[in-house]
């Protein structure tokens, strides 16, 4: 989990850093279906988060910064380096719009229970991790889909071939 947050978070400078500091960013947390799980997990996400952007903003020389570095040049250059090469930039390039991009991340527990949203109309620039079981998987268009992570498991065959869709 803490390296899904820490890509999302790169993925969403590096967008920036690109010139789509604008565009909306969202980081998808799917849970089990049953809402009495979800909550939990956005409580676990919300402090965890909350961690890294305290960590970056005031001692992110103890290991956050190198820790975000290693992803970026072990991950993010390589896989850029293999769609597109002239787009490969330096941790130090997008390394300026981290902590603007941290501050806007909001968490939001998405079923029909909550009542939280995501609406892109409303909020064209929305940069969120939506965290979510059926909600989620039916039919919600998550616009800037960064990052995936999958909090389940399942066997069966149909919610498998939708995950994999994500």
């Amino acid at each position: 989990l803490d390296q899904a947050l820490q890509a999302f978070v790169l993925g969403g400078a590096a967008r920036a850093q690109r010139g789509k500091a604008g565009a909306p960013c969202t980081m998808l947390v799917h849970t089990t279906q049953r809402i009495a799980d979800q909550r939990p997990t956005r409580d676990l996400i919300e402090r965890r988060y909350r961690e890294l952007k305290d960590e970056w903003r005031y001692d992110r020389n103890s290991g956050l910064r190198a820790a975000f570095k290693h992803l970026w040049d072990e991950d993010f250059k390589s896989t850029t380096d293999g769609i597109e090469s002239s787009r490969v930039v330096e941790f130090d390039e997008i390394e300026p719009h981290i902590s603007i991009f941290m501050e806007a991340v909001v968490v939001r527990e998405i079923n029909s229970d909550r009542g939280d949203v995501l609406d892109y109309d409303l909020e064209p620039t929305l940069k969120a991790i939506a965290i979510g079981g059926n909600k989620l998987a039916r039919g919600l268009t998550l616009e800037g889909l960064l990052v995936s992570y999958f909090a389940r498991q399942s066997p069966q065959y149909d919610t498998l071939l939708q995950m994999a869709r994500w």
